[in-house]
């Protein structure tokens, strides 16, 4: 998993906790993933809580992680306030440094 800082390998799944300085700031990223997640016909498992969201990624058809898992952990990252701007607010899956296509 290089390049995917913070991210978590747990059984079958890479899952990342991201914190924010309030709900309204957790639940405009969640909505951005979701955005990304349909584009990329991936669907990640999302928890969302007052300042904080949890991204679960795997590829049920392939029982684990794969290419498309990697992908999405990299586009959701994409759009994450850095660290140091907590809460801040996530990139526009349309910003021109975030790519949404499904990788091939």
């Amino acid at each position: 998993m290089a390049g995917l800082e913070g991210w978590k390998l747990k059984e079958d799944k890479i899952k990342k906790y991201y914190k924010f300085a309030d709900f309204a700031g957790a639940l405009a990223f969640v909505n951005k993933v979701g955005e990304i997640a349909e584009r990329m016909d991936h669907h990640p498992d999302i928890k969302l809580g007052w300042g904080y969201a949890k991204v679960k990624t795997t590829t049920h058809d392939r029982d684990g992680v794969t290419d498309f898992d990697i992908e999405l952990a990299r586009q959701v990252d994409a759009i994450a306030p850095t660290e140091g701007q907590e809460g801040g607010e996530a990139k526009a899956p349309d910003d021109p440094g975030v790519n949404v296509e499904s990788p091939s």
